[in-house]
């Protein structure tokens, strides 16, 4: 049985109607295919390059990576540290009974200092 060129252009045009519906109704499940499919072909070229460069010792490893850690950490941690911190710093500075708490303690403190025998 003989398929008729408009009965072949439909029938693709269906199709592709098909797949782009499922790939929008499925786009999370897609996405994460996608993204499992590229990891296991970096996995495999990495495997492969590894496979014919030269030995490393474990030692040599654990240092690399750990200058690539300290480097994301000094990349990271003023975005992350210094906003938190600023953050508290903030509250604590409108918390105007707490710091007129702080200010009796430091002038007390300030004055035991002044007095103390050397």
């Amino acid at each position: 049985m003989a398929i008729s060129a408009a009965d072949e252009t439909r029938l693709k045009a269906l199709l592709k109607e098909a797949v782009a519906e499922v790939l929008e109704q499925h786009r999370e499940r897609f996405s994460a295919l996608m993204i499992a499919l590229l990891e296991e072909r970096a996995f495999v070229q990495a495997i492969k390059e590894g496979e014919q460069s030269e030995i490393v010792s474990r030692e040599e490893v654990f240092a690399h990576l750990e200058r690539i850690s300290q480097c994301i950490e000094d990349l990271v941690r003023p975005h992350v540290m210094i906003t938190e911190l600023e953050a508290g710093y903030a509250a604590m500075a409108a918390d105007e009974a707490r710091e007129a708490e702080a200010l009796v303690w430091s002038e007390g403190t300030l004055g035991e200092r002044v007095y103390e025998p050397r």
